[in-house]
């Protein structure tokens, strides 16, 4: 990790890096080959006479690259741009780039001005790749040779996926700065629910899979959820949200006392707090997300479009959410035993981290894992057992998280995916899960 956690604020992306206007065709497949070589060559040629030489009207033969499709991810289209082989030893030298041309409609769920920004800053202290230019409707990227995306389910490299993690959670952009106190999560479920419970299908088919996702009941989850999560509703103070949920079992009272005597144990409220600061985040923690990079045997996180301060156990959330990948495979979300180990991990390094370098952590956290003042090791184990339960609590509003967002792409994305299905796998069956495995202290709203 850099050195540097607070990232300095710099200048207009456009007067630090080659930009240009021009936008890609990629509607058109002649064309769109035609387009991609010529930002590579003009924004980042080979030669120092290049950008001058090759035209958006040059015929592809004269390009110093070659060119192959990246499968990615469904929001944006990716290609490599590979030097040709050359007696040049300067040519020889220059690396392979990335070409990312944003999605159509994708501005509708993503700031791309605030996107660029971020993905610059990272990667300026190198967290993630570099930026090295941009156009019109994209830009230029670093590529990682030797890389392949992490398949969540075979549940391998956890262990540097939590450094990473804790790593990145540490890194404050000043760019940010303002919203470094506020979690994004409720602001972005509000704006993404306003769009997707108004829009209309044109086709039938698609229209009733969406009527079919029955959404008054929907805000009826999400007011609910804004009830056993920090939010507004409860002054993000966690006193008031166990007491809800508490409430919840007024009609039972041994169980209400059990709920009870679980949340308010001092430990299990340590982790909650912990579970719930804010911190900056990826939000989008999936295994095409995540590159393990063969040569030198790491882990890169990588796309921060939905990148922002968030509540730290959301970022756990959703990526165990991801284990069950597009198709829904629920049965490969992870057992109770991997999740404590990965926060195990993470709180390990985080405390490293951060002991005697910055005042955000918890000091009682900090003794509870170094066991000062009093801590033993089953005090640590309970604090596990309350990490585990704040970020299942999250694993149920990650579901309406991207389930909305798939609702809003089945509107705007001109992309080949059922969005709708993908909706209602996390609207419906995810968020169903979520709420089957919080029982045991939370009773959710039929």
């Amino acid at each position: 990790m850099a050195d540097e956690k607070e990232i300095d604020a710099v200048q207009d992306l456009g007067t630090l890096l080659p930009s240009t206007k021009f936008v890609i065709n990629y509607k058109d497949e002649k064309q769109l080959t035609k387009d991609l070589h010529y930002v590579a060559n003009h924004l980042f040629p080979l030669c120092s006479d290049a950008a001058s030489i090759y035209t958006a009207d040059s015929d592809t033969s004269q390009s110093d690259y070659t060119l192959r499709v990246v499968q990615g991810g469904i929001t944006n289209l990716l290609f490599l741009m590979t030097p040709k082989s050359n007696d040049n030893t300067a040519l020889k030298s220059r690396k392979h780039i990335l070409i990312r041309v944003y999605g159509e409609n994708t501005e509708v769920l993503i700031d791309r001005p605030r996107d660029e920004r971020i993905f610059y800053d990272l990667g300026k202290v190198g967290f993630g790749p570099q930026l090295y230019g941009l156009f019109g409707n994209g830009r230029i990227e670093e590529w990682y040779s030797g890389a392949h995306a992490v398949k969540l389910h075979e549940q391998k490299h956890c262990q540097q996926i939590a450094a990473v993690l804790a790593d990145m959670h540490a890194i404050h952009p000043s760019f940010l700065s303002q919203e470094r106190s506020t979690a994004s999560l409720w602001t972005v479920i509000d704006e993404w629910y306003d769009i997707a419970s108004k829009v209309e299908f044109v086709d039938q088919v698609k229209q009733k899979k969406y009527k079919e996702l029955d959404w008054p009941n929907i805000a009826r989850q999400i007011k609910f959820m804004k009830c056993i999560l920090p939010s507004e509703t409860n002054q993000y103070k966690l006193d008031e949200i166990f007491a809800f949920i508490v409430e919840q079992f007024n009609d039972d009272p041994d169980r209400k006392q059990k709920v009870e005597k679980k949340l308010f144990d001092e430990v299990n409220k340590m982790a909650f707090r912990f579970m719930c600061e804010v911190v900056f985040s990826h939000n989008d923690l999936l295994g095409g997300n995540l590159l393990y990079l063969q040569e030198k045997q790491q882990i890169k996180f990588i796309d921060f479009e939905y990148g922002s301060y968030n509540f730290r156990a959301f970022d756990f959330a959703n990526h165990f959410c991801e284990y069950a990948g597009f198709d829904g495979n629920w049965k490969n979300f992870p057992n109770k035993a991997h999740i404590r180990e990965f926060a195990r991990d993470y709180v390990a390094r985080f405390c490293s981290e951060q002991n005697d370098k910055h005042e955000q952590i918890d000091n009682n956290v900090l003794c509870l894992i170094q066991r000062k003042n009093g801590y033993t090791s089953q005090d640590i184990e309970r604090f596990l057992d309350g990490c585990y339960d704040a970020i299942m609590l999250f694993t149920a509003i990650d579901n309406y998280f991207w389930g909305l967002w798939a609702v809003v792409q089945a509107k705007h994305s001109p992309i080949d995916f059922d969005f709708l299905e993908y909706a209602n796998e996390r609207l419906v069956i995810g968020y169903q899960y979520a709420i089957k495995s919080l029982s045991e202290f939370v009773r959710f709203p039929c």
